[in-house]
């Protein structure tokens, strides 16, 4: 018996996890299929894809951090008690953050304690691009995606701000020089969660989250075509957790004791030069210093585990 022709149908499973089908004859051949990243844009002024710094304010996130905002966005995964974000199933590592063109490696503050909030302040972002793949060899070697932040740009007067939110405090002030020629802005956070903890902690339990972070910048136009502008970003960490719990080894209750201690610091330092050339031609020049510092100590002590005591200490100090 010979069966009739029937038609082929041939699936392709893109990057989005989508699935495009397409049912042809025999005859028929498939030209050309592109697959391409998502890209999206959240900026104060309006582009192509935007969202104003209203519709930020408005979008779901925790603690006023731009960071928490990521998993609204398609592709991105987080957890509830981390600013840390995952792309596309990669790994936290695998996405590059950028701030005014400078890399930064692993922007979080209380990193002993699952990284949960960024040292990039929400109030001093000026616009946000983020691509979860495609992007170009610009880039360097990152898999899952790039998050490039620019700071506020479009400064036209003298002005002071003070805020609080329920994890931190910040003061804030920018303005103009060298008749409007030049823009400079200077903020500062520290939380205040140690403060809280400690009024309503017991003797039996202390975490003492302290940290800080600082942000100076200024801008200069040396021509219509070239600007220059210098950054410093600095984020301190003082963490300690002392606590003590009841554990039941199947006879009676034992106490165990807990500690984690962890002192962190990020320090950049860069200048950038910004050259329009042609209109179809620009470019970027960066020039950076960058120290990060990382000390965690941890132990546990068991009683009910042969009573010997489990000490992690680690050390780690990169200098990208």
């Amino acid at each position: 018996m010979t069966l009739p022709n029937l038609p082929r149908v041939a699936a392709l499973y893109g990057a989005l996890n989508t699935a495009m089908v397409c049912a042809s004859s025999p005859d028929t051949d498939l030209e050309r299929i592109t697959v391409s990243g998502s890209q999206y844009t959240l900026a104060a002024e309006q582009k192509v894809h935007f969202l104003s710094k209203e519709h930020i304010e408005v979008m779901p996130h925790i603690a006023d951090d731009i960071f928490r905002l990521m998993p609204s966005l398609p592709g991105v995964a987080a957890g509830d008690y981390s600013a840390n974000f995952f792309v596309r199933g990669g790994h936290s590592d695998e996405v590059l953050v950028l701030l005014d063109g400078q890399p930064l490696y692993r922007p979080f503050h209380m990193k002993s304690f699952n990284s949960a909030f960024s040292i990039v302040d929400t109030d001093n972002v000026g616009a946000l691009e983020f691509s979860s793949g495609g992007f170009t060899a610009r880039y360097g070697n990152k898999m899952s995606g790039v998050m490039a932040i620019d700071s506020i740009y479009d400064i036209a007067e003298q002005k002071n701000s003070l805020g609080v939110s329920f994890i931190n405090a910040r003061v804030g002030s920018q303005g103009t020089f060298a008749n409007e020629r030049g823009t400079w802005m200077v903020s500062a956070r520290r939380g205040y969660l140690d403060l809280v903890l400690e009024a309503v902690e017991d003797e039996s339990n202390k975490f003492e989250p302290i940290y800080a972070d600082l942000f100076v910048k200024a801008s200069y136009n040396l021509s219509d075509r070239h600007s220059l502008s210098g950054h410093f970003l600095y984020a301190w960490d003082d963490e300690i957790l002392d606590d003590t719990f009841q554990e039941w080894d199947g006879v009676k209750e034992y106490q165990v004791q807990e500690k984690v201690s962890g002192q962190y610091s990020s320090v950049y330092f860069w200048t950038t030069l910004n050259s329009d050339w042609h209109a179809d031609l620009s470019s970027q020049t960066l020039l950076s210093v960058a120290k990060v510092e990382e000390d965690r100590n941890g132990g546990q002590y068991d009683p009910g585990k042969s009573g010997l005591l489990w000490m992690i200490i680690s050390f780690f100090m990169p200098t990208p």
